[in-house]
């Protein structure tokens, strides 16, 4: 075994590897015990390797399996959210929610709060801003279009993460993607009706929610890689409890005497499910399961937001406004299509 001093950046990691695989050809890393820890371990071993492929192979599967849960998960919440936003309005909603979250990983995280430093103190709060946003964004819009539309609608963010990346690292679009982006493009007028009506002013906001839920994934892909991405989760989730609170205050005077049992199931369904373990839980699989596998697994979130809500809060969709959302899920693949097929080359 050679034991290295532990690096400061993970591009600082990938240059080790890269310097020392020419002298081992077999050379595994057979993991990082953590981090957050002194040293990291490298093993030069054959049998070391098998075993790991192996079980990595495995833990992919159930990774994957983990992702299509949570998808699930959030898909449901949006009817739920829904109706509990117009019994108690947006900002007391996302801040009961976010706070509920807030304390609950706290509690899970104690002992990591120890190794909190101001760089992701810095990180957190940045991706708590754009989490915010997109949440504030979604769940108001929720209020002036179908669950549907906004299931369908905020599964954009996986177009506009590719379209960020060529505004801001110069990438040149592929041929594939901009089909995507078309398809996408008109299934939203179908979806939305835009093309007869116009946008109505729900899903414009959801529109925004998928443009600043875009950035927050570059943002994360940026600071998770070299950071505790648990600390990281922790941090953002109390961002948006604290940015969601003077919003709350000014909005308590349209809240009726009491809040409902409704909105309180609500707010723990939401708060524990779709947020402290869709976060950990997301957070653990992609260990395991590439970024677009995992975009294309996630992309189920529309689809199972389009079924509860017919069958859970009876939302009808027109036969255009379905074969929009269909376009939409076909533009949206062909988009991920083309970074699955870079990252296998």
């Amino acid at each position: 075994m050679l034991m290295i001093s532990r690096p400061r950046t993970h591009s600082n990691f990938c240059d080790v590897i890269t310097c020392l695989q020419p002298l081992a050809p077999s050379l595994v890393v057979d993991g990082i015990r953590n981090i957050d820890e002194t040293h990291i371990w490298l093993v030069f071993c054959p049998k070391h390797r098998r075993k790991y492929m192996g079980l990595k192979k495995d833990a992919s599967i159930t990774a994957d399996f983990v992702l299509l849960l949570v998808a699930f998960v959030w898909g449901f919440t949006f009817i739920m959210v829904k109706q509990a936003v117009a019994e108690v309005g947006v900002y007391p909603f996302l801040f009961l929610r976010f706070t509920l979250s807030f304390v609950f990983m706290i509690l899970i995280f104690a002992k990591k709060l120890l190794r909190l430093d101001k760089f992701i103190v810095i990180s957190g709060t940045v991706l708590g801003v754009f989490l915010f946003l997109a949440y504030a964004f979604q769940t108001t819009g929720l209020a002036y279009t179908s669950a549907s539309n906004a299931g369908f609608i905020t599964g954009l963010n996986v177009i506009f993460v590719p379209i960020f990346s060529i505004i801001l690292f110069k990438q040149i679009p592929k041929r594939l993607m901009l089909l995507g982006i078309f398809l996408a493009t008109v299934g939203l007028l179908l979806l939305t009706g835009a093309y007869r009506d116009g946008f109505n002013r729900g899903d414009v906001l959801v529109l925004a929610c998928a443009i600043c839920y875009a950035l927050h994934i570059l943002c994360t892909g940026k600071y998770a890689p070299i950071m505790d991405v648990y600390l990281l989760a922790t941090v953002q989730i109390g961002v948006v409890a604290l940015f969601s609170l003077p919003f709350a205050i000014f909005s308590l005077s349209s809240i009726p005497s009491g809040i409902p049992l409704s909105v309180w199931k609500s707010v723990i369904f939401t708060g524990l499910l779709a947020t402290v373990f869709a976060f950990v839980a997301q957070t653990r699989a992609q260990r395991f399961t590439p970024p677009p596998r995992a975009a294309l697994i996630l992309l189920m979130e529309s689809v199972f937001c389009a079924i509860t809500a017919r069958f859970y809060g009876g939302e009808k969709l027109s036969g255009v406004a379905l074969a929009g959302g269909i376009l939409m899920v076909i533009g949206m693949v062909l988009a991920e299509l083309r970074r699955i097929r870079a990252e296998k080359m």
